[in-house]
């Protein structure tokens, strides 16, 4: 088929969208945020609170023991905002598989295309080319939420630690 004729393949991003916004993973990206940072205030938290189980390590003041007694609850939630973050994620790729199935579905079987998956020599055959199809399309939506989550992570945890520090006015060591 000449060039000119050819249909437009769809880009990663259009394969990746639904046609609704609740199929687009957008919520359960923008929940990813939301997550990275108040797991990133709570990061900053338990720092200052190892910081003073740290200073006052042999115990017997009150504030050691308010540290001792945050320093569990602290790693509890930051615990919970690395397991949620895991869940959101899974929705995020199973989103995004259902899409891009649905998508390649109709392509595939418009104008009979995946009658020319199959070649004519028995040589040449991929057997269970349709359950290769599947697994690499899961595998694509798995890798591309893993980076989708990991810029949102980097972004978020960069803004907030950065803020902090500023605010604190420790970046200046840094300058001198």
């Amino acid at each position: 088929m000449p060039a000119s004729r050819r249909a437009r393949q769809p880009s990663t991003l259009e394969l990746l969208l639904g046609r609704k916004s609740s199929d687009s993973g957008v919520t359960e990206l923008a929940g990813v945020a939301v997550l990275w940072l108040g797991g990133s205030v709570v990061l900053l938290r338990k720092s200052s609170v190892f910081a003073v189980l740290f200073t006052w390590q042999r115990g017997g003041s009150s504030r050691w023991q308010r540290a001792a007694l945050r320093y569990p609850v602290l790693v509890l939630l930051h615990c919970s905002s690395i397991f949620l973050t895991g869940c959101l994620q899974q929705r995020v790729t199973i989103k995004w598989t259902q899409n891009i199935a649905r998508k390649l579905h109709r392509l595939l079987f418009q104008k009979q295309n995946f009658h020319r998956l199959h070649p004519e020599t028995k040589d040449s055959i991929i057997s269970e080319a349709d359950l290769h199809v599947c697994r690499d399309i899961y595998d694509m939506a798995r890798a591309t939420s893993e980076v989708a989550v990991a810029l949102i992570e980097a972004l978020v945890k960069t803004t907030v630690f950065a803020g902090s520090a500023i605010l604190q006015k420790k970046w200046l060591g840094g300058l001198f």
